[in-house]
């Protein structure tokens, strides 16, 4: 991956860490088509926290500084706001049509969003422990090397 990519995903994942509510969820008012000092403020939405979530994963991986803490109050967020039922309730449109106009609400995106970030978390924290695991047994590989080593000096 080229310089350009690593610094644009590092300054995409900053800003997404900078707008995160103080609940853990992520939020923009629609009024941020208008105002381009809203961007990133608003109520925490249930698809914009899977998507802030959805973006983060990789962006970290690729950085290799993973921001932990904003990824588990995210993951916290989404957690909370489910219904005993497993579904979860949005009020708010969070789909643009025409900016300032008209807006959507799909309804899906409040079910399937928080389930795709629920899963490449669970997945990302797999990945970070087969490779703990590996650099583990790399590190106990090595160690018997340089033992070997030694004894037979």
């Amino acid at each position: 991956m080229g310089n350009r990519k690593f610094i644009t995903l590092g300054k995409g994942a900053t800003w997404l860490i900078k707008v995160q509510n103080p609940d853990g969820g992520w939020g923009e008012t629609c009024f941020s088509h208008n105002d381009r000092s809203l961007k990133g403020k608003g109520d925490s939405t249930l698809s914009q926290t899977a998507w802030a979530l959805i973006g983060l994963i990789p962006g970290g991986e690729a950085l290799c500084k993973i921001p932990i803490d904003s990824l588990e109050k995210g993951i916290n967020y989404l957690l909370e706001t489910q219904r005993s039922d497993g579904a979860w309730d949005e009020s708010y449109f969070t789909g643009t049509a025409f900016p300032c106009h008209f807006y959507l609400k799909y309804h899906l995106y409040q079910q399937y969003l928080p389930l795709i970030a629920l899963g490449r978390y669970q997945a990302m924290k797999i990945r970070i422990q087969k490779s703990e695991v590996r650099s583990q047994e790399s590190g106990v590989r090595m160690f018997k090397k340089l033992l070997n080593y030694q004894i037979s000096r």
